[in-house]
């Protein structure tokens, strides 16, 4: 997590540039520059100067807040420059944490889900996970609500795309707030390594079914989003943080 142009050292010597706010960077190191004491060093550079001297003879990049109007040509939230109501001040810093990971067998990238609605009430929650893969082992899977009513595990021979499924014969329904209550699922993986290595995965997902309804009805074409079968009225699309700086 890192905001935005920056240079990282580690042990004086350069590791890895950074120039995208919204990914998180992951650099190979080598065991030769690490000590028992290591220094990590990055170097920022202010996102003005950046898209200040951003080249733009076509006039290439348009934004409607005429604060910065370069600003799209930089990887960093935009409302930063200004928007709306929110003032013009683009901070710079570390916002993620920051670790060493010693591994035999890889890391997780990401992972996505998918919900399955039967006509029964019952839903298949489909899990595919991403995996840098370095070397052999397996990788279990674990979908559980906090009262532990439900306690489904799944696994698999590690390789760099792992598939799971998960049935709940009565899932709990996540819906919007002033709709329903907002209950979570709680997702974990584990990899345990050929010398037994292990490193645990841990995330909240919460089940819902949306539908948006773009049908035409007597006053013209529809744009109506329904959850969990719910027509809901959603407000808010504009909505910037309220605290500017990370």
């Amino acid at each position: 997590g890192l905001d935005t142009i920056c240079d990282i050292y580690i042990n004086i010597v350069k590791i890895a540039s950074s120039k995208d706010m919204h990914l998180r960077l992951r650099a190979f190191i080598s065991d030769e520059i690490l000590k028992d004491e290591n220094e990590i060093k990055i170097v920022f550079e202010s996102p003005y100067r950046y898209i200040e001297e951003y080249p733009n003879t076509k006039g290439l990049f348009r934004t409607f807040a005429e604060t910065e109007r370069k600003s799209p040509c930089i990887r960093k939230a935009n409302y930063m420059f200004g928007w709306d109501w929110g003032p013009n001040l683009a901070d710079t810093g570390i916002y993620r944490d920051i670790y060493l990971l010693s591994t035999d067998t890889g890391y997780l990238s990401s992972f996505r889900h998918k919900y399955v609605f039967n006509a029964d009430g019952s839903v298949k929650v489909n899990v595919s996970a991403d995996y840098i893969k370095n070397g052999n082992g397996r990788m279990v899977a674990r979908l559980y609500d906090d009262e532990q009513t439900t306690d489904i595990s799944c696994e698999a021979t590690l390789s760099s795309k792992n598939e799971f499924s998960f049935d709940i014969k009565k899932p709990k329904l996540w819906y919007p707030v002033g709709i329903g209550e907002q209950p979570l699922y709680n997702l974990t993986f584990t990899v345990y390594g050929e010398k037994g290595e292990e490193q645990k995965y841990a995330y909240r997902i919460g089940i819902k079914e949306v539908r948006v309804d773009d049908g035409i009805d007597e006053y013209g074409k529809n744009f109506a989003v329904y959850v969990n079968g719910i027509k809901v009225f959603l407000k808010g699309s504009n909505f910037i943080p309220e605290d500017m700086v990370l």
